[in-house]
Protein backbone atom coordinates (compact mmCIF):
# COMPACT_ATOMS: atom_id res chain seq x y z
CA UNK A 1 0.00 0.00 0.00
CA UNK A 2 1.50 3.50 -0.79
CA UNK A 3 2.23 5.90 2.25
CA UNK A 4 0.47 8.64 0.01
CA UNK A 5 -3.40 8.63 2.29
CA UNK A 6 -4.70 11.69 0.59
CA UNK A 7 -4.67 13.03 -3.31
CA UNK A 8 -6.64 15.67 -4.82
CA UNK A 9 -9.45 14.29 -7.00
CA UNK A 10 -11.29 16.81 -9.64
CA UNK A 11 -14.51 15.49 -10.01
CA UNK A 12 -14.66 18.25 -13.01
CA UNK A 13 -12.10 16.50 -14.80
CA UNK A 14 -13.99 13.06 -15.13
CA UNK A 15 -17.37 14.82 -15.81
CA UNK A 16 -15.79 16.61 -18.81
CA UNK A 17 -13.58 13.33 -20.57
CA UNK A 18 -15.73 12.59 -23.22
CA UNK A 19 -14.96 9.57 -22.88
CA UNK A 20 -16.00 9.40 -19.43
CA UNK A 21 -19.53 10.50 -20.74
CA UNK A 22 -19.94 7.79 -23.22
CA UNK A 23 -19.52 4.93 -20.34
CA UNK A 24 -22.24 3.19 -19.13
CA UNK A 25 -22.89 3.15 -14.98
CA UNK A 26 -21.08 -0.50 -15.24
CA UNK A 27 -18.11 0.93 -17.58
CA UNK A 28 -17.93 3.71 -14.98
CA UNK A 29 -17.61 1.99 -11.83
CA UNK A 30 -14.85 -0.24 -13.12
CA UNK A 31 -12.93 2.63 -14.22
CA UNK A 32 -12.98 4.55 -10.95
CA UNK A 33 -12.69 1.47 -8.70
CA UNK A 34 -9.41 0.61 -10.77
CA UNK A 35 -7.84 4.48 -10.27
CA UNK A 36 -8.62 3.76 -6.44
CA UNK A 37 -6.81 0.66 -6.47
CA UNK A 38 -3.82 3.07 -8.37
CA UNK A 39 -4.11 5.58 -5.78
CA UNK A 40 -3.35 3.16 -3.18
CA UNK A 41 -0.94 1.36 -4.84
CA UNK A 42 1.92 3.93 -5.64
CA UNK A 43 -0.05 4.53 -9.46
CA UNK A 44 0.00 0.98 -10.81
CA UNK A 45 -2.27 -2.23 -10.58
CA UNK A 46 -1.44 -6.04 -12.15
CA UNK A 47 -2.83 -6.21 -15.88
CA UNK A 48 -4.42 -9.09 -14.73
CA UNK A 49 -8.33 -8.59 -16.29
CA UNK A 50 -9.87 -11.69 -13.90
CA UNK A 51 -7.75 -10.40 -10.84
CA UNK A 52 -9.52 -6.92 -11.74
CA UNK A 53 -12.90 -8.33 -12.60
CA UNK A 54 -12.62 -9.93 -8.86
CA UNK A 55 -11.33 -6.24 -7.82
CA UNK A 56 -14.84 -4.62 -9.26
CA UNK A 57 -16.91 -7.02 -7.83
CA UNK A 58 -18.11 -7.65 -11.97
CA UNK A 59 -18.50 -11.03 -13.37
CA UNK A 60 -21.57 -11.20 -15.61
CA UNK A 61 -20.07 -8.20 -18.34
CA UNK A 62 -16.57 -7.52 -17.45
CA UNK A 63 -15.42 -8.29 -20.64
CA UNK A 64 -17.32 -5.77 -23.00
CA UNK A 65 -16.37 -2.98 -19.91
CA UNK A 66 -12.97 -3.89 -19.73
CA UNK A 67 -12.65 -3.36 -23.73
CA UNK A 68 -13.84 -0.20 -23.21
CA UNK A 69 -12.27 0.98 -20.14
CA UNK A 70 -8.97 -0.63 -20.94
CA UNK A 71 -8.03 2.02 -23.19
CA UNK A 72 -7.84 4.69 -20.54
CA UNK A 73 -5.08 3.46 -19.20
CA UNK A 74 -1.48 3.05 -20.12
CA UNK A 75 0.96 -0.48 -19.83
CA UNK A 76 3.79 0.07 -17.89
CA UNK A 77 6.67 -3.11 -18.97
CA UNK A 78 9.11 -4.44 -16.17
CA UNK A 79 11.86 -2.71 -17.23
CA UNK A 80 10.14 0.64 -17.00
CA UNK A 81 8.65 0.20 -13.14
CA UNK A 82 12.59 -0.99 -12.16
CA UNK A 83 14.30 2.31 -14.17
CA UNK A 84 11.11 4.63 -12.27
CA UNK A 85 10.24 2.78 -9.14
CA UNK A 86 12.17 -0.48 -7.80
CA UNK A 87 8.52 -2.21 -7.71
CA UNK A 88 8.97 -5.88 -7.95
CA UNK A 89 7.66 -7.55 -10.51
CA UNK A 90 7.30 -9.79 -13.83
CA UNK A 91 4.07 -9.41 -15.17
CA UNK A 92 3.03 -6.11 -17.15
CA UNK A 93 1.64 -3.28 -14.81
CA UNK A 94 -1.12 -0.76 -15.76
CA UNK A 95 -0.59 2.70 -15.04
CA UNK A 96 -2.69 6.82 -15.45
CA UNK A 97 -1.04 9.56 -16.15
CA UNK A 98 -3.68 11.56 -14.10
CA UNK A 99 -2.56 9.52 -11.09
CA UNK A 100 0.82 9.53 -11.17
CA UNK A 101 1.12 13.11 -11.72
CA UNK A 102 -1.39 13.69 -8.69
CA UNK A 103 0.83 11.24 -6.61
CA UNK A 104 3.80 12.96 -7.55
CA UNK A 105 2.08 16.45 -6.13
CA UNK A 106 1.41 14.60 -3.12
CA UNK A 107 4.83 13.24 -2.58
CA UNK A 108 6.02 16.95 -3.01
CA UNK A 109 3.45 18.34 -0.37
CA UNK A 110 4.62 15.96 1.50
CA UNK A 111 8.43 16.76 1.79
CA UNK A 112 7.72 19.84 2.07
CA UNK A 113 5.60 19.66 5.08
CA UNK A 114 8.63 17.69 6.68
CA UNK A 115 11.37 19.68 5.83
CA UNK A 116 9.56 23.00 7.39
CA UNK A 117 8.78 20.64 10.60
CA UNK A 118 11.87 19.90 11.36
CA UNK A 119 13.33 23.08 10.55
CA UNK A 120 10.50 24.35 13.21
CA UNK A 121 11.75 22.06 15.16
CA UNK A 122 15.07 22.79 14.93
CA UNK A 123 14.69 26.40 15.32
CA UNK A 124 12.87 25.77 18.99
CA UNK A 125 15.70 23.63 20.08
CA UNK A 126 18.36 26.46 18.79
CA UNK A 127 15.94 29.54 20.93
CA UNK A 128 15.36 26.96 23.93
CA UNK A 129 19.69 27.10 24.09
CA UNK A 130 20.25 30.90 23.84
CA UNK A 131 19.59 33.21 26.69
CA UNK A 132 17.07 35.51 27.00
CA UNK A 133 18.20 39.15 25.21
CA UNK A 134 15.06 41.11 25.88
CA UNK A 135 13.90 40.52 21.97
CA UNK A 136 10.57 38.51 20.90
CA UNK A 137 11.24 35.95 18.64
CA UNK A 138 9.40 34.59 16.15
CA UNK A 139 7.55 31.49 17.78
CA UNK A 140 7.09 34.30 20.89
CA UNK A 141 5.20 36.27 18.35
CA UNK A 142 3.32 33.86 16.64
CA UNK A 143 2.26 32.61 20.43
CA UNK A 144 1.11 35.72 21.60
CA UNK A 145 -1.24 36.43 18.12
CA UNK A 146 -2.74 32.95 19.04
CA UNK A 147 -3.43 33.99 22.42
CA UNK A 148 -4.73 37.35 21.43
CA UNK A 149 -6.64 35.62 18.78
CA UNK A 150 -8.09 32.97 21.33
CA UNK A 151 -8.98 35.98 23.81
CA UNK A 152 -10.88 37.49 20.76
CA UNK A 153 -12.71 34.91 19.78
CA UNK A 154 -13.75 34.09 23.85
CA UNK A 155 -15.50 37.98 24.20
CA UNK A 156 -17.08 37.29 20.90
CA UNK A 157 -18.58 34.24 21.85
CA UNK A 158 -19.23 35.87 25.65
CA UNK A 159 -21.13 38.75 23.26
CA UNK A 160 -23.08 36.95 21.44
CA UNK A 161 -23.96 34.27 24.61
CA UNK A 162 -25.41 37.73 26.62
CA UNK A 163 -26.66 39.24 23.78
CA UNK A 164 -29.04 35.09 23.37
CA UNK A 165 -29.75 35.76 26.84
CA UNK A 166 -31.23 39.24 27.01
CA UNK A 167 -32.99 38.34 24.02
CA UNK A 168 -34.57 35.52 25.61
CA UNK A 169 -35.25 37.55 28.83
CA UNK A 170 -37.10 39.93 26.80
CA UNK A 171 -39.22 37.48 24.93
CA UNK A 172 -40.43 36.31 28.63
CA UNK A 173 -41.08 39.78 29.28
CA UNK A 174 -43.02 40.37 26.18
CA UNK A 175 -45.09 37.53 26.90
CA UNK A 176 -46.14 38.48 30.30
CA UNK A 177 -46.91 41.98 28.56
CA UNK A 178 -48.74 40.23 25.77
CA UNK A 179 -50.92 37.98 28.31
CA UNK A 180 -52.20 41.20 30.68
CA UNK A 181 -52.57 43.43 27.66
CA UNK A 182 -56.56 43.30 27.04
CA UNK A 183 -56.42 43.59 22.94
CA UNK A 184 -54.38 40.99 21.70
CA UNK A 185 -53.86 42.06 17.65
CA UNK A 186 -50.92 42.73 15.82
CA UNK A 187 -48.61 40.38 17.86
CA UNK A 188 -45.59 40.22 15.89
CA UNK A 189 -45.36 44.06 15.10
CA UNK A 190 -45.79 44.58 18.88
CA UNK A 191 -42.84 42.05 19.25
CA UNK A 192 -40.73 44.31 17.01
CA UNK A 193 -41.48 47.23 19.11
CA UNK A 194 -40.59 45.60 22.33
CA UNK A 195 -37.50 44.50 21.27
CA UNK A 196 -36.89 47.74 19.46
CA UNK A 197 -37.59 49.34 23.46
CA UNK A 198 -35.36 47.25 25.01
CA UNK A 199 -36.88 47.63 28.62
CA UNK A 200 -35.12 47.36 31.75
CA UNK A 201 -36.53 45.69 34.60
CA UNK A 202 -37.73 48.70 36.31
CA UNK A 203 -39.67 49.99 32.74
CA UNK A 204 -41.13 46.45 32.71
CA UNK A 205 -42.71 46.80 36.02
CA UNK A 206 -43.62 50.29 35.32
CA UNK A 207 -45.51 48.46 31.63
CA UNK A 208 -46.94 46.28 33.73
CA UNK A 209 -48.27 48.13 36.25
CA UNK A 210 -50.20 50.59 33.59
CA UNK A 211 -51.67 47.94 31.83
CA UNK A 212 -53.61 46.79 34.91
CA UNK A 213 -54.96 50.11 35.73
CA UNK A 214 -55.33 51.28 32.45
CA UNK A 215 -57.68 47.91 32.25
CA UNK A 216 -59.86 49.56 34.95
CA UNK A 217 -60.83 52.79 32.88
CA UNK A 218 -64.13 53.28 31.88
CA UNK A 219 -62.54 53.58 28.35
CA UNK A 220 -61.25 50.54 28.27
CA UNK A 221 -64.49 48.82 28.99
CA UNK A 222 -64.96 48.54 25.45
CA UNK A 223 -62.87 47.13 22.97
CA UNK A 224 -62.89 49.36 20.38
CA UNK A 225 -61.40 52.13 22.41
CA UNK A 226 -58.37 50.43 23.51
CA UNK A 227 -55.17 50.64 21.05
CA UNK A 228 -53.23 48.30 19.42
CA UNK A 229 -50.90 46.97 21.85
CA UNK A 230 -47.76 48.43 19.03
CA UNK A 231 -49.42 51.43 19.11
CA UNK A 232 -49.56 51.94 23.06
CA UNK A 233 -45.99 50.62 23.23
CA UNK A 234 -44.50 53.28 20.29
CA UNK A 235 -46.20 56.32 21.37
CA UNK A 236 -45.32 55.30 25.09
CA UNK A 237 -48.78 55.20 26.57
CA UNK A 238 -48.03 54.15 30.29
CA UNK A 239 -47.30 57.56 30.35
CA UNK A 240 -50.83 58.58 30.55
CA UNK A 241 -52.64 59.67 33.47
CA UNK A 242 -55.29 57.34 34.67
CA UNK A 243 -58.58 58.71 35.84
CA UNK A 244 -60.27 56.32 38.07
CA UNK A 245 -63.56 54.89 36.67
CA UNK A 246 -65.84 56.58 39.75
CA UNK A 247 -64.51 59.77 38.28
CA UNK A 248 -65.07 59.67 34.74
CA UNK A 249 -68.55 61.69 33.65
CA UNK A 250 -69.92 61.82 30.10
CA UNK A 251 -71.51 64.85 28.23
CA UNK A 252 -75.32 64.46 29.18
CA UNK A 253 -75.13 62.08 31.63
CA UNK A 254 -76.22 63.36 34.50
CA UNK A 255 -78.49 66.20 35.41
CA UNK A 256 -78.34 69.16 38.33
CA UNK A 257 -80.88 67.77 40.66
CA UNK A 258 -83.77 70.23 41.77
CA UNK A 259 -85.50 70.57 45.34
CA UNK A 260 -89.11 69.68 45.74
CA UNK A 261 -91.54 71.32 47.35
CA UNK A 262 -94.95 70.92 48.28
CA UNK A 263 -98.06 71.70 46.00
CA UNK A 264 -100.65 73.75 47.56
CA UNK A 265 -103.78 72.02 48.41
CA UNK A 266 -102.34 68.50 46.37
CA UNK A 267 -102.29 65.13 48.50
CA UNK A 268 -100.17 61.92 46.87
CA UNK A 269 -102.56 59.65 44.37
CA UNK A 270 -101.49 56.43 45.26
CA UNK A 271 -103.75 54.18 47.26
CA UNK A 272 -103.64 54.76 50.84
CA UNK A 273 -100.89 57.85 50.97
CA UNK A 274 -102.42 60.77 52.04
CA UNK A 275 -98.91 62.78 51.81
CA UNK A 276 -98.24 66.27 50.51
CA UNK A 277 -97.75 65.82 46.88
CA UNK A 278 -94.40 67.40 45.80
CA UNK A 279 -94.49 66.23 42.05
CA UNK A 280 -97.00 66.15 39.37
CA UNK A 281 -96.81 64.02 36.24
CA UNK A 282 -98.88 65.38 33.28
CA UNK A 283 -97.65 62.93 30.22
CA UNK A 284 -100.85 60.95 30.96
CA UNK A 285 -104.13 62.05 29.73
CA UNK A 286 -104.73 62.97 33.34
CA UNK A 287 -102.71 65.10 35.86
CA UNK A 288 -101.12 62.73 38.72
CA UNK A 289 -99.84 63.87 41.55
CA UNK A 290 -96.77 62.06 43.65
CA UNK A 291 -95.29 62.52 47.15
CA UNK A 292 -91.57 62.11 47.45
CA UNK A 293 -91.89 58.12 48.16
CA UNK A 294 -94.00 57.52 46.06
CA UNK A 295 -93.04 59.32 42.41
CA UNK A 296 -91.67 57.24 39.76
CA UNK A 297 -87.85 56.00 39.85
CA UNK A 298 -86.42 58.10 36.91
CA UNK A 299 -88.02 61.33 38.29
CA UNK A 300 -87.14 60.58 41.55
CA UNK A 301 -83.61 60.39 40.34
CA UNK A 302 -83.48 64.33 39.57
CA UNK A 303 -84.67 65.66 42.74
CA UNK A 304 -82.69 65.65 46.51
Amino acid sequence: MSEIKYVQLEAAAFLSDSDFQLMTAEERGVYCTVIFYMLANDGFIKNEPERIAALCNCRTNFDECWRVVRNKFVSVSEADLKASRKYPTEKLYLTHKRVRKELAKARKSIKQKSLAGKASGQLRQSQKKQPFNGRSTAAELSKDKISKDKISKDKISKTKEKEVKEKAKALVHFDAFWKLYPRKQGKEKALQSWLKLEPTAELFETILTAVAAQKKSEQWEQKKYIPHPTTWLNQKRWTDEVIPKENQTRVGKTRPKIRLFPITGKVCGTKGCRLPAVYKDSSGPYDNFYCAQHMPAKVKEMYV
